[in-house]
C-alpha cells in the first residue's frame, strides 16, 4: 500500500524537491516526446541580464530556435539545467518508458511512491539507460538513483532550448506572483 490515492497527490513534494535545487518548476509541460508531468527548469543569470539588456523577445518556434543556435548568438540557451520527472503509483514499466523518453532532453527522472521505488532500486535498467529515480512519500523526496545528463548531444539542443523559453516567456508573471505573495505576507505581519 502507498502513501496516496492519486498521482497528483505526489506532485506537491516532488515540486518542493525540485524547488529546493533553485528549479522554477511547470506542470503538465509538453515536449515532442509527450507531456512531462514536471519540469524544473534554471536561467542562466548573466544570459538574462544580457537578454534583457539587448531586449530579446521570447524565440517562439523550434525552426527559430535551431537558426539562432546555429548563428552562436551569446543570449541563448537562457537556462542552465532542465529536469523531466514523471510520476506514477504504480506502473514502473510505463513511468520508466515516459522518463526515457524524456532522457534526450535532459536529466530524467521517474518518481515513485517510496515502497515501490525501494524495491526497484537495485534494478540495473535505471543506470543503465542514465534515468534517476526517486521514491515519494507526502513529506519526502529521496534519490534512489541520480539522473545522468547526455553530453555532446547537440541534435536535442535545439529542443532544449524551445522548452526553457517557455519558462522565460512567462517569467515576468511568475515574478508578479511572488512579489504579491511576499507583499501579502508582509501585510499580514510576515516577513
Amino acid at each position: 500500500m502507498t502513501d496516496f490515492a492519486r498521482e497528483s497527490e505526489m506532485a506537491p513534494p516532488v515540486r518542493a524537491w525540485l524547488e529546493a535545487q533553485g528549479l522554477t518548476v511547470k506542470a503538465e509541460v509538453s515536449t515532442r516526446h509527450g507531456t512531462c508531468d514536471l519540469v524544473g527548469c534554471s536561467i542562466n543569470p548573466e544570459k538574462a541580464r544580457t537578454r534583457v539588456a539587448m531586449r530579446k523577445a521570447t524565440v517562439r518556434t523550434l525552426v527559430q530556435c535551431a537558426r539562432l543556435l546555429e548563428e552562436g548568438v551569446d543570449w541563448l540557451p537562457v537556462h542552465d539545467r532542465l529536469v523531466f520527472v514523471e510520476l506514477k503509483l504504480s506502473r514502473v514499466a510505463e513511468v520508466f518508458h515516459q522518463a526515457y523518453r524524456h532522457k534526450y532532453l535532459s536529466e530524467s527522472y521517474a518518481a515513485l511512491p517510496l515502497v515501490i521505488a525501494e524495491r526497484q532500486a537495485g534494478k540495473d535498467r535505471w543506470t543503465r539507460h542514465g534515468i534517476g529515480l526517486l521514491g515519494v512519500t507526502p513529506d519526502e523526496v529521496r534519490v534512489f538513483v541520480p539522473a545522468t545528463e547526455l553530453d555532446g548531444e547537440e541534435r536535442f539542443r535545439w529542443q532544449q532550448v524551445s522548452i526553457a523559453e517557455r519558462f522565460w516567456k512567462t517569467r515576468d508573471g511568475a515574478d508578479s506572483e511572488l512579489r504579491t505573495k511576499r507583499l501579502a505576507a508582509s501585510a499580514a505581519g510576515g516577513e
